[in-house]
């Protein structure tokens, strides 16, 4: 059986005697969301592809294969159970004759009926007082100051991801789009200097260290402060860590 990812994570840190301060100054990734993952509270991380982008980078941080517990994270995921209610609710009744202790319980199926019926007896007063209808007298207007339906509103995710780099410090810099095609072909930026924004469904992104702010679709990027080359692919739902055989070269 797999060890817990957070367990896994733990044990590796505690072994190498790192406090999680000491982390946090490393990879920029918060106090919080470290803990999160030490302990599987994936609902404190900001998204789903926030948890695997800070699951990756953490584990490699720690010396640990991050695609693999990534793909434990997600095995986990897909087979997490949704919670059901139970099929019978029961509720005790005014004492009753004819039961244990004049207790009654009602079932699930009566519960809904018992509701079905108030909410019916309720609709029948409203009609009532209301005049039997949304009609004025003349017939066919409806009334003056009617509420009227609302349109719910969704927030989705962009079409395309929107990236801008900006150096901290000399950095080595290689931005390709979807296709292939260098956007920062290679160039080594100084502290202050800027690129982008930049737009495309999928941009894949290799730093020669992580002297880089990067702002994707307006949200930062959690980034190690390493002094060794890191990359990443930035699409519209986030980023994740590339391996780096998977890191373009722009030679």
């Amino acid at each position: 059986m797999d060890a817990g990812i957070g367990e896994t994570l733990r044990q590796a840190r505690l072994a190498a005697g790192i406090d999680l301060e000491d982390v946090e100054q490393t990879i920029r990734i918060r106090i919080r969301y470290l803990h999160a993952l030490e302990t599987e509270d994936w609902g404190v991380l900001p998204g789903d592809a926030y948890a695997r982008g800070f699951l990756h980078t953490y584990a490699d941080y720690l010396g640990l294969d991050g695609t693999a517990l990534v793909d434990q994270y997600d095995r986990q995921a897909a087979t997490a159970e949704p919670v059901h209610p139970p099929a019978e609710l029961a509720f005790e009744s005014p004492a009753a004759p004819g039961g244990p202790g004049g207790r009654r319980i009602w079932s699930g199926v009566g519960v809904v009926a018992l509701v079905a019926a108030v909410g019916l007896a309720a609709l029948f007063v409203a009609l009532a007082l209301t005049g039997g209808s949304g009609s004025d007298e003349d017939g066919g207007k409806r009334r003056a100051g009617a509420a009227q339906p609302t349109t719910k509103t969704t927030t989705t995710t962009p079409d395309e991801a929107t990236v801008s780099l900006s150096a901290t410090g000399t950095v080595w810099v290689c931005l390709v789009d979807r296709a292939g095609r260098p956007l920062v072909n290679g160039e080594t930026l100084t502290a202050g200097e800027s690129r982008g924004p930049f737009k495309d469904t999928e941009l894949q992104l290799t730093l020669g260290n992580g002297a880089m702010e990067i702002e994707l679709n307006g949200d930062p990027v959690s980034i190690p402060s390493a002094a060794n080359p890191v990359g990443f692919a930035l699409t519209p739902e986030g980023s994740r860590p590339l391996a780096a055989a998977d890191r373009p070269t722009c030679s």
